[in-house]
């Protein structure tokens, strides 16, 4: 059973025992990330990811390395658009010399000037490495057009100009704005006693730094949904189809799942078995939701040859609108469901995606996670609930991002009206 347990400095425990494993994940989630960025400071939440690593005031950036070696432990850390998280994964035996390194890595960083200048440089080639990645940049151009000005547009990399002007300064700033006890989540699922949990976290992370995060600066005016082109010779033309979506505590959120696996989730969802098994029309396709805490999209991604892009794009248009009238079929609803079902019950069977995914719950909801609350509820949605979303959603013009060859034509008139 998953529990919340909150420190008098405002830090929350997320704790979940496991009792019959050999292992336990710590992860410190941190409310920071792209989406509460500037467009002058965009990509410092993850500069100061990759910044953390550098070296603590009693290792080096070699010894923290090391020494997680010397536990048989894995450590590592990501950074999205509304959460940075650092983690470690070590056996049970060995839980507070894991820990100890995570709040070493966490709580101590030393942001050293000459490896700055380095890792300016690391974080630049991980920019071009995306540019030059076609279906990372066209699913970037279409979430960048989607969102216009908000924030949440913005890639987590941020740019190289935006990059190479940080100053350490800027990251110590930046990390007292938003690295505060009351915007950290502590997340410990495995075999470990709570009562120890909570005194690790006690013992190394009772004097963290405290005050109150500032609140999510949001541009909510509505954009036209554009087309945003990245022009290249590339051999194959990559598309993304960005539609609206919903948010992570939207009461829709399961039935959006459901409706990705249906609609293009996996081998023998509708897009796939249309537009590569009949038509072999592309080998990459794919439908993927991205959820946040207030708002959310739902994005189509199509790999395909430059020749047969008007094709695609109208045959998509096609299933969409047959689907938009026709709906889902029962067998195809229940096959989406228990699709769901087994890959989120699956995925929760290690301690490590427990401790993520209690703990992004506890971030945003500052509520304990029940799944059997979750399962109960996608256990509810029918085939009704599944079309009405769809209708919903699909309905509107989506926002494109497109990498390729030059067209003759404009990708999104295709999906206007007759």
């Amino acid at each position: 059973m998953n529990k919340i347990i909150t420190l008098d400095n405002g830090i929350r425990i997320s704790f979940i025992n496991i009792p019959n494993i050999h292992s336990v994940s710590f992860g410190c989630f941190f409310g920071a990330g792209s989406r509460f960025e500037s467009k002058k400071n965009n990509g410092i939440s993850h500069f100061i990811e990759h910044m953390s690593f550098k070296g603590t005031k009693k290792r080096t950036a070699f010894d923290l390395v090391c020494d997680v070696d010397k536990l048989g432990a894995n450590m590592n850390a990501y950074t999205g658009k509304e959460v940075t998280c650092y983690y470690i994964q070590g056996l049970s035996e060995q839980s507070e010399a894991c820990f100890e390194i995570l709040a070493d890595l966490v709580c101590n960083h030393t942001f050293p000037e000459d490896e700055m200048e380095k890792e300016k440089e690391v974080v630049v080639e991980e920019i071009k490495m995306c540019n030059d990645t076609p279906d990372d940049l066209c699913i970037d151009l279409a979430i960048a057009s989607f969102w216009g000005d908000d924030p949440i547009g913005m890639t987590i990399l941020g740019d190289e100009d935006t990059v190479r002007g940080f100053t350490r300064q800027d990251l110590i700033d930046y990390e007292n704005q938003r690295y505060v006890a009351s915007n950290l989540v502590i997340s410990i699922a495995g075999n470990i006693d709570e009562g120890f949990a909570v005194d690790l976290v006690k013992k190394y992370f009772g004097d963290f730094r405290v005050g109150n995060a500032p609140s999510i600066k949001n541009n909510l005016s509505k954009v036209a949904p554009s087309v945003n082109l990245a022009i290249k010779p590339n051999e194959q033309a990559n598309i993304c189809l960005t539609y609206d979506g919903v948010s992570s505590k939207d009461p829709d959120e399961n039935t959006v799942s459901i409706l990705c696996s249906c609609f293009g989730g996996n081998m023998s969802s509708v897009l796939f078995q249309r537009l590569r098994e009949e038509l072999s029309l592309a080998y990459s396709v794919y439908l993927f939701p991205s959820k946040y805490r207030d708002k959310g999209t739902i994005s189509i991604y199509i790999g395909t040859s430059p020749t047969k892009v008007k094709t695609a794009l109208e045959e998509i248009k096609k299933i969409i609108g047959d689907y938009v009238e026709h709906g889902f079929s029962k067998e195809e609803f229940d096959r989406g469901v228990n699709q769901q079902k087994s890959a989120y019950l699956m995925g929760l069977e290690s301690s490590l995606t427990l401790m993520r995914v209690y703990a992004n719950y506890t971030l945003i909801n500052n509520a304990p996670y029940d799944i059997d609350k979750e399962l109960e509820q996608i256990n509810k949605i029918t085939v009704d609930d599944l079309n009405r979303v769809f209708r919903k959603f699909f309905m509107g013009l989506p926002a494109i991002g497109y990498v390729g060859t030059r067209q003759d034509f404009d990708l999104q008139e295709i999906f206007k009206g007759e």
